[in-house]
């Protein structure tokens, strides 16, 4: 569905499985595109993604579950929120960079993942993988920008919910309880990101985990 003509309205394109949407709200591709950038220094990389990011601020930035005004920013899921949220933090030092990425830019965009941070703290799964991704990409928004006024809350949050998810996430025999391969592996990949995360910042998981 790339370059289908006119501006994306961040919906599913007509005829078009509903995953292309979420998927397309993720920004998955956007480490890729700044690892480009790095190696080519092309402003092309850096224009693209900074538009892309600046658009669906305007477009999406404002939207909120019905009833969680607090949960500004979480379009159209908390899985796709949380997945927006490490593209965009861990590429922003990247693309701030840029001769593309002006000073009203870099405000929005910089907004816009203090929003994303707001939005999983207030609005996020009770179990399972979602809650899994959700505080490892709230976790990460925390310890990238520690300025963020309520950047430690998150931080507390997303360690205890995120140990507890992963100490109730296997039954006795060390099988996942949501009996998928892809699940498995994503879950898998989740509390060893986490651990390396904690690890990274100087400090570690408690001895259960």
């Amino acid at each position: 569905y790339n370059g289908l003509p006119g501006a994306d309205r961040w919906a599913a394109p007509a005829g078009s499985d509903n995953e292309v949407f979420y998927q397309n709200t993720r920004f998955r591709a956007l480490n890729s595109v700044a690892l480009e950038y790095q190696l080519t220094g092309n402003e092309d990389y850096a224009y693209g993604a900074i538009r892309l990011m600046e658009d669906f601020i305007t477009k999406k930035g404002g939207w909120y579950p019905s009833g969680k005004p607090e949960g500004r920013g979480g379009f159209p899921d908390t899985l796709s929120t949380s997945g927006r949220a490490q593209a965009w933090a861990g590429t922003y030092d990247i693309f701030v960079k840029s001769q593309s990425m002006g000073a009203e830019s870099a405000t929005a965009i910089l907004k816009g993942i203090c929003d994303l941070g707001s939005s999983l703290y207030n609005v996020h799964a009770a179990a399972g993988n979602w809650v899994s991704s959700e505080m490892l990409a709230l976790s990460n928004v925390a310890l990238t920008f520690p300025e963020f006024a309520d950047s430690d809350a998150w931080f507390d949050m997303a360690t205890q919910k995120r140990e507890e998810v992963f100490l109730f996430s296997a039954f006795p025999d060390g099988s996942y309880v949501e009996a998928t391969g892809g699940y498995n592996r994503g879950a898998y990949d989740n509390a060893v990101s986490f651990k390396e995360t904690i690890m990274q910042q100087g400090g570690n998981v408690t001895a259960e985990y």
